[in-house]
């Protein structure tokens, strides 16, 4: 009789003998129910177990065929599925565990700024997120942290006489109000200065006061004539040989702070005085050329 048997890796047979391959030769006696012999010639076939190895490469973590999630890279774990013949297949896990990393991107703009995602933000924002491979091919996950500070613009206004010079150098001449000027302001950005400039003219005398000769005891009169700015000031001066000195209304002058100037009854005292006028705005001075008064003889009634 044959006895037919399938087994893995090997089999241990009635003679004792642990076949490793398969074998259709063997052969065995037995004394079988009569008391003869009986003789069995095997038929084995011998199947073998295989192993591989499962070689994994994961970001952050890894569920194997064992159930089991690693977190860390393991070249030791095992799991047995049954092969093609039936055997054991031992399969050893290889398994590396690259990990996903976090940064924070930290910029600091002026009125705007264009992030790696591709939005123009125009307000501060800490909440954006981007994802990029790292060097492991993982997520490598970048959180926005941006400051938006923002440029301002102001106007300088200017009221000047006859000419400014401005921040910028230029020297204007004229009342300008295109002018512009950058700065840096506190946060760092543009900050657009117009210039808003008025010039006024300082020539306010159209006519000068002229010499006079007189005799004395007679009246003088020292008049000038202005144009433009209706609001305007007048204040006499007088020398008399010492520096120009502030006249008032007192005694023989009157009309001092006007256009004209009255000097009653002149006398001896008065021969080469002189006399001019300061003309003023709110903004600007103009004075006028020196007038002399002399005296040549006495009137006589």
């Amino acid at each position: 009789m044959t006895e037919t048997i399938t087994a893995c890796d090997s089999y241990t047979w009635t003679d004792g003998i642990t076949y490793t391959k398969s074998n259709t030769t063997a052969k065995d006696t037995f004394v079988n129910t009569t008391g003869c012999d009986s003789i069995v010639t095997l038929n084995l076939t011998i199947n073998y177990s295989n192993a591989s190895t499962d070689a994994i490469t994961a970001c952050d973590s890894y569920t194997w065929t064992d159930g089991i999630t690693y977190t860390q890279s393991n070249a030791t774990a095992k799991d047995t599925f049954v092969n093609t013949t039936g055997c054991d297949s031992i399969v050893t896990l290889n398994l590396t565990i690259n990990y996903s990393n976090a940064s924070t991107d930290a910029i600091t703009a002026c009125d705007s700024y264009t992030w790696t995602d591709g939005i123009t933000y125009t307000k501060s924002n800490t909440t954006a997120k981007d994802t990029f491979v790292n060097t492991t091919g993982c997520d490598s996950i970048v959180t926005l942290n941006l400051t938006i500070n923002y440029s301002d613009a102001s106007t300088d206004a200017i009221t000047a006489c006859d000419s400014y010079t401005w921040t910028n150098g230029i020297t204007y001449t004229k009342s300008n109000t295109t002018a512009k000027d950058t700065f840096m302001n506190t946060t760092g950005c543009d900050s657009i200065v117009t210039l808003d400039l008025t010039i006024n003219n300082s020539d306010f005398i159209s006519q000068q006061p002229t010499d006079q000769s007189l005799l004395i005891s007679q009246d003088a009169t020292f008049d000038i004539g202005t144009s433009g700015t209706p609001s305007l000031t007048f204040q006499w001066q007088t020398d008399i040989g010492t520096g120009y000195q502030k006249m008032s209304n007192a005694g023989q002058y009157s009309g001092t702070q006007t256009k004209n100037l009255f000097i009653s009854n002149v006398t001896s005292a008065n021969n080469n005085q002189k006399f001019r006028c300061i003309v003023n705005d709110q903004y600007c001075s103009d004075t006028s050329v020196a007038a002399l008064l002399s005296l040549y003889g006495v009137s006589v009634d």
